[in-house]
Formats: structure tokens, C-alpha cells, sequence
């Protein structure tokens, strides 16, 4: 009787070890075609080679920036910590503003630099480390409680000035080629497109660029480049964690196998990334068990597209006003509720139907999209 179940025993591990094996090899052979298939589509596995190249230091907003940041860190926790607010709600911020003056002129005259290639060790993999995102945002909000008082002072030119650098330093971070970085450009972009429209609600902005400084805002291209980045990076983890290791074949197997439904997914996001959000399906993004490492990172995606999105949207309704506010300009009134059509009101980045517009009694309008913001209120912008 114990020979028996001996046998059946080791006939069993033989057939285990068999199956790995030939999943193993199933696997490495399915892997070698998706990746075949990721180059296809323009990407890379080499981190390295999705950087971004190099340019001369006196062309780069990037170095210009760095003596900027420093400031930042000099200030105690407390002076950082009022940072965005409202200086007429923060007394103690104006003493901060007073001695940043300086600063902001430096911000601004970065800003306007055409090129920026931010010093990224992409080559580092998952472990590359990405100080200038937190700078960025100390920036944003310096300016923000910056144009706040200029235009609580009645310098409604050094407030739009101030949005106008947001904006810039929005889009020199979208150079970073991660996705983190991307979700930053959108929250500085957010920034400066809401503080704008919450600044001059009730009042004319002096003449701005603040319109087409935005329009160079592209989500879905950018969120392309960063899922392509994505890409190499998790490649490079996956390097590492397996260089130099004597890994049983089972959990050789497992890695394989995340990696074939982490590209797999990751192509299909890519290719309708070329497509406008609503029309892109969700991801269906369900790892399967053996699928760590894609159950970590994937679920993030759809998020991730749905947050550039809003921001695309709210880049919408800043260039719609601006058109509204054009066409005031040479008819000395805003389109009657009706009649929108005379400007052409443009489609929504994320549902894909035409923005809402609305007539105010007085003198205003209203843009309105169907989607809901935090609060579940439809998001919207207003003038009046």
C-alpha cells in the first residue's frame, strides 16, 4: 500500500513539475510576441531609450528652474504650509509673497523658455526618483496666492501673468515621461484654469495668452507617451528582480504569465489611447491570480485617463469662454441661449456631446457639461 501511494505521489510532482515546465515555456513563447507587438506600436522595454534627448543647458527651462526651487526648501514648515491660500483669509502669507518676489519673476521667465528636459534617470527603472514634481507644485501654489492678491489689489496684469506661468510650468512638466508626471501636469493645469475662471468671474481679464498657452494641451497624447513609459519601466523592475536569482519555475512561471496580460493590457490601452476618452472602452482589467505585479499597477489606468480627461475638459470651457467673450466683443452682447451655434460650441472631451451654454439675465453666461465634480455637481464654468 505504500509503494502504491509513493508512486502516485511522485507520479503526481512529475506531472506538476512537467505542467510548469510547459507553461514556462508557453509562456516565455507567448511573451516574446507581445513584446514583438509593443515595439510594433513605436514602444520600448529599455527605459533608457524612452528618454527624452538631451538639449544644451542655456535652452533648458529645466536648469532655470532649479535655482528657483531652492527656495522651497528654505522655507520652515509653516510658510509652506500656507502656500494656495487666499491671502486676505492669511494674514502671515503676505510677509511669504513679499520675500518670493523674486522668485516668481524667475518662475515667469522660465516659463517662457520653449524647451525643458527635466533631469530624469529614466535608466533607474521603477526606482528613478522625481523630485521636481513636488517643486512644480510648491510653484502652482506660490503663484496662486500670488495672482490672488495682485488682483485683490486691483493688478489684474500680474494676476493673469501669474496664471499664464501656472500654465507653462503645467505643460513643462508634461515633458516628464511617467504617468505620475502626467497626473501633475493635469493638477497644475486644473490649477490655472480654475483659479482664472475664479479670479475674473465677475470682471474682464486684461489681454492674455492664457487660451493658447492651453491649447498645446493634448491629454491623450500624453497619456500615450506615458503608458508607453510605463511600459519600460515595469521591464526594468522585472529585470532587476529577477537578475541574479535562482527562482523555482513556478514562480518563473507566475512572472511570465503577469507579464504576458500586463502588455497585453497595456496594448489595447495604447491603441485606444489614440482615440478620443469616449470612445475608448474601459480597460477590463481583471489580473488573474498569478498576476501580482499587473494587479498593482493596471487598476490605476482607467483613473488615471479620466483625470487628464476632466482637465482637457476644463481646457474646453476656458477656450469656449474666451470665443463667448470674442464674440461679445464685436457684437456687444453674448449669444442668446439659442444661438450658440454662431461659435460653433465644441464637444466634450469626456462625454463626446456638446457643451451646455446658457444666457444669464444680466450680463454672463454659463458653460455646463454633463459630468459631475466631487461634490456631484455638474462641472461648470460661469461669468457673469
Amino acid at each position: 500500500m505504500f509503494k502504491k501511494i509513493a508512486l502516485f505521489v511522485s507520479f503526481l510532482l512529475l506531472a506538476i513539475a512537467v505542467s510548469v515546465m510547459v507553461a514556462l515555456m508557453v509562456g516565455r513563447h507567448d511573451l516574446v510576441e507581445q513584446e514583438k507587438e509593443w515595439i510594433a506600436l513605436g514602444g520600448t522595454l529599455d527605459p533608457a531609450d524612452w528618454a527624452p534627448p538631451k538639449m544644451p543647458d542655456a535652452e533648458n527651462a529645466a536648469v532655470a528652474y532649479e535655482p528657483v526651487f531652492v527656495f522651497f526648501d528654505e522655507l520652515t514648515e509653516d510658510e509652506s504650509n500656507l502656500l494656495g491660500a487666499d491671502p486676505a483669509e492669511e494674514p502671515n502669507l503676505i510677509a511669504v509673497l513679499d520675500k518670493s518676489a523674486e522668485v516668481i519673476a524667475q518662475l515667469r521667465n522660465a516659463s517662457r523658455m520653449e524647451k525643458c528636459r527635466w533631469d530624469i534617470h529614466y535608466e533607474e527603472g521603477i526606482n528613478v526618483l522625481l523630485p521636481h514634481l513636488g517643486q512644480v507644485r510648491n510653484a502652482s501654489r506660490l503663484l496662486t496666492s500670488d495672482a490672488r492678491r495682485a488682483a485683490a489689489e486691483g493688478r489684474d496684469e500680474d494676476a493673469v501673468r501669474d496664471i499664464e506661468t501656472i500654465l507653462r510650468l503645467g505643460l513643462h512638466v508634461s515633458n516628464d515621461q511617467t504617468l505620475v508626471g502626467q497626473l501633475v501636469t493635469a493638477a497644475v493645469l486644473n490649477q490655472g484654469v480654475l483659479l482664472y475662471e475664479d479670479v475674473f468671474r465677475n470682471r474682464s481679464a486684461p489681454l492674455n495668452d492664457i487660451a493658447k498657452i492651453a491649447v498645446e494641451y493634448d491629454s491623450r497624447a500624453l497619456f500615450r507617451r506615458a503608458l508607453m513609459g510605463e511600459v519600460a519601466t515595469m521591464r526594468q523592475a522585472e529585470r532587476e528582480a529577477m537578475n541574479g536569482r535562482s527562482l523555482p519555475p513556478a514562480i518563473r512561471s507566475f512572472l511570465v504569465w503577469d507579464r504576458v496580460y500586463y502588455l497585453r493590457t497595456m496594448r489595447h490601452a495604447v491603441i485606444d489611447a489614440d482615440k478620443p476618452f469616449y470612445d475608448a472602452a474601459p480597460l477590463d482589467i481583471d489580473p488573474p491570480f498569478y498576476a501580482f505585479l499587473s494587479s498593482l499597477v493596471l487598476p490605476a489606468l482607467d483613473r488615471a485617463a479620466a483625470s487628464l480627461a476632466t482637465t482637457q475638459l476644463w481646457v474646453t470651457m476656458l477656450q469656449t469662454a474666451e470665443k463667448l467673450h470674442a464674440y461679445k466683443a464685436e457684437h456687444e452682447a453674448y449669444p442668446e441661449t439659442g444661438s450658440i451655434s454662431a461659435i460653433k460650441m465644441p464637444i466634450d472631451p469626456v462625454t463626446g456631446r456638446p457643451l451646455i451654454y446658457e444666457r444669464l439675465d444680466g450680463d454672463g453666461f454659463v458653460l455646463t457639461s454633463e459630468v459631475k465634480d466631487g461634490d456631484g455637481k455638474n462641472v461648470e464654468w460661469r461669468w457673469n
